[in-house]
């Protein structure tokens, strides 16, 4: 039997294209018993032609039209990231009548409706699996597998570089500036990490894991985040005496309708908790759905092959007919809410002077914030400063975060406050 041949325009031929080839490559005979067809890469965009690269045999352009209008291109995969070119090329590749896989949680996470809505119209289908979490089947599993579920909520790792810096800052005692050095070395961080340390990122996955579980308009610039910037050693070590370690965390939950708990930052998690095991570049979910309760998604979520194994996992969908066109119904806009009152992880930087420690926790006692345990790290006729770690029970937000700015102008405290949510 002559098996149809789909063909696959890259647009993008960096770390996670070249993975698509690979795997690709490397699977062939697995992928066209799946999907029952013959599936190869034709044509590739590049900045640099010339650039040594781990494969060859492609055809290379620096000129995106020769990608979208190749006649032999049955698919565009967009894989450049951001909005721009890539919002454009993907609007005119679904013009031209190619499907599209992208792996750009910016995009999605942006324009996601949009697209799907144009992809539709014109039925042409639009993957995009591979832009949260990688390789694992997260997007598919919210979409089609828990589609009678009503989705209650949702608690993820869904960023590698930051759960890599906190395993190597608590595992092995590296500083932030240390363990970011060597996330940079293993090709986990970008050489401009921002957008990963500072939580950005993670609110852009969290937008469309929300839009799609909760049916509700939800704009990254909604999310509340906090990155991972501030967190010590020391605050490692700390998480660890209490009975905690940090993850830096995504968090959604729906209350009252369409009001939504949606937050982004490093939290303290139980040892004892799923998510705390999760370690250097893997990612985990933990989901609540009314039929099927908690689960678990966990596995890989930064590097070449987990986020090609995403992205050709859309592709075989689409070239075995199994694609739908796939939408996301927003029924509602979403109405952020401040999240309930949450114990809390507290530590001040302090000079080592009588009265500091009562200061402060007068201070806090006085705005009604009760303290659960508590120690302190003074090195005695040392240079270097004490530090007071608190953990306290449950209080609202706001009130905790006018104390700590309060505490923070005082003379003796030699860094702004630190607070980190606990995980409920």
């Amino acid at each position: 039997m002559v098996r149809q041949k789909i063909g696959i325009g890259l647009l993008g031929l960096g770390n996670v294209g070249q993975g698509v080839v690979t795997l690709l490559r490397k699977n062939a005979d697995v992928i066209e018993q799946r999907s029952g067809k013959k599936i190869e890469v034709i044509s590739a965009l590049v900045r640099n032609p010339d650039k040594p690269r781990t494969v060859d045999n492609l055809k290379l352009t620096m000129d995106p039209d020769e990608v979208i209008n190749d006649p032999d291109v049955d698919i565009v995969v967009e894989l450049l990231g951001g909005l721009d070119p890539a919002y454009k090329l993907v609007v005119k590749a679904l013009e031209v009548g190619k499907h599209v896989v992208t792996a750009n949680k910016t995009l999605i996470a942006f324009h996601g409706e949009e697209i799907l809505e144009l992809g539709e119209k014109v039925q042409r289908y639009v993957g995009f699996e591979a832009a949260v979490c990688a390789g694992i089947p997260l997007i598919r599993s919210l979409m089609e597998g828990l589609v009678a579920n009503r989705i209650t909520g949702f608690t993820g790792i869904v960023n590698g570089t930051t759960n890599f810096i906190l395993s190597r800052m608590a595992e092995e005692g590296l500083s932030y500036e240390e363990a970011l050095a060597l996330a940079q070395e293993r090709g986990f961080a970008e050489p401009d990490p921002t957008a990963d340390v500072s939580g950005a990122d993670v609110a852009q996955k969290l937008s469309i894991m929300a839009k799609i579980a909760f049916s509700a308009q939800v704009s990254p610039d909604q999310v509340p985040r906090l990155g991972i910037e501030s967190i010590e050693t020391d605050d490692e070590h700390a998480a660890r005496e209490f009975g905690y370690t940090i993850k830096m965390l995504a968090h959604g939950q729906r209350r009252n309708g369409t009001s939504l708990d949606l937050r982004v930052h490093p939290t303290l998690v139980p040892l004892d908790h799923p998510l705390a095991g999760v370690r250097d570049e893997n990612n985990a979910v933990l989901l609540h759905g009314d039929a099927v309760e908690d689960i678990l998604f966990y596995g890989k979520g930064a590097g070449a092959l987990p986020t090609a194994s995403g992205v050709l996992s859309d592709v075989v969908d689409i070239a075995g007919s199994h694609g739908f066109f796939a939408s996301i119904h927003i029924r509602t806009t979403a109405t952020p809410i401040e999240p309930p009152p949450l114990p809390h992880y507290l530590r001040f930087v302090i000079a080592d002077k009588p009265g500091v420690i009562g200061r402060i926790t007068t201070a806090l006692g006085s705005r009604g914030i009760s303290i659960s345990q508590a120690n302190a790290h003074l090195p005695r006729g040392a240079k270097s400063p004490g530090r007071i770690r608190i953990l306290t029970h449950p209080v609202e937000r706001q009130v905790l975060a006018e104390v700590l700015e309060e505490i923070g102008t005082w003379p003796d405290v030699e860094k702004q406050p630190l607070a980190l949510p606990l995980l409920a």
